[in-house]
């Protein structure tokens, strides 16, 4: 469980490194930052129940499973939503997958 918990902090931080790396035209800025903010909830969460150092694997899934995770889940896909659109208003074709299929 451990390294579910530290592999799922490492992935967040990756992501949150790779925004903060970017140079948003004016017209994403506030979208992105959201994406950002919401990506930064879900690692606040990981690490609290990663530090919380429960003795067992069923009480770390217990938290996992908490509604706190599908909110945050949830929200990182509502802001990447938001972020799509910002993007293909502003002309681009990237495609964020948001909805998490294979691109």
């Amino acid at each position: 469980m451990s390294v579910f918990l530290d592999q799922s902090a490492r992935l967040d931080r990756d992501m949150l490194d790779a925004l903060g790396a970017l140079a948003p035209p004016p017209e994403l800025v506030v979208p992105q930052q959201a994406f950002f903010d919401a990506w930064k909830s879900s690692l606040d969460l990981f690490v609290k129940v990663r530090d919380a150092s429960f003795p067992t694997a069923d009480e770390v899934l217990e938290r996992l499973e908490a509604p706190v995770f599908r909110h945050a889940a949830a929200e990182i896909r509502a802001r990447c939503d938001d972020l799509q659109e910002a993007v293909a208003a502003a002309g681009s074709d990237v495609d964020l997958v948001c909805d998490g299929r294979l691109p």
